[in-house]
């Protein structure tokens, strides 16, 4: 029995369509409700990392200024330490891995959210670049050339490695790279 009754206030579909048809008319804030929130979710840990091993000198890069300042070194000399992004960007890699591996599987939605809000909240670019710049500036260029070489080939190392976690006991006979991903 069908009830001719409009579904909501916004359109004309009646009760019988409302799974389909509201649900694809409203689809765009369900997708940007759900990346706001996993951001909110992604910046937290990041911050929460970044302050959990502030402490940490990982010699790479750094706002933090350290306790050996140069005499000859540029006014604005930071020392490094990369609590502010490295272990965010291998952590980021890693979900982000999953999630492509198993994006056919999960509601789009979701999936927007966690690849595109989580993720993208947790690794962190900005920061990243900031300390490259920061150790430019102090006239460490191969420095900051091979921390970015170092940060780019760590990352995608933690892309495939969040892919073979991901693929890796799934089935029986587990496929770790395969067409899903693009990893072949």
């Amino acid at each position: 029995q069908s009830v001719s009754a409009p579904c909501c206030a916004n359109c004309n579909c009646q009760l019988t369509d409302m799974s389909a048809s509201c649900f694809r008319r409203d689809s765009k804030l369900i997708t940007a409700i759900s990346v706001a929130f996993f951001a909110l979710l992604g910046c937290a840990i990041r911050v929460s990392i970044e302050l959990w091993l502030h402490h940490l000198d990982f010699g790479v890069t750094t706002s933090h200024p350290g306790p050996f300042i140069l005499k000859d070194s540029h006014k604005c000399y930071k020392r490094s330490s990369a609590a502010g992004y490295f272990f965010q960007n291998v952590l980021g890699c890693i979900l982000m891995a999953a999630v492509a591996r198993h994006k056919k599987a999960m509601n789009q939605h979701l999936a927007t959210g966690l690849s595109s809000g989580l993720c993208g909240a947790l690794t962190t670019w900005a920061t990243w670049m900031g300390e490259v710049a920061h150790t430019i500036t102090n006239g460490y260029a191969f420095q900051a050339f091979v921390s970015v070489l170092c940060m780019l080939c760590v990352s995608l190392a933690s892309y495939r490695f969040g892919h073979f976690l991901a693929g890796c006991g799934m089935e029986d006979e587990p496929k770790c790279f395969d067409e899903y991903c693009g990893l072949r």
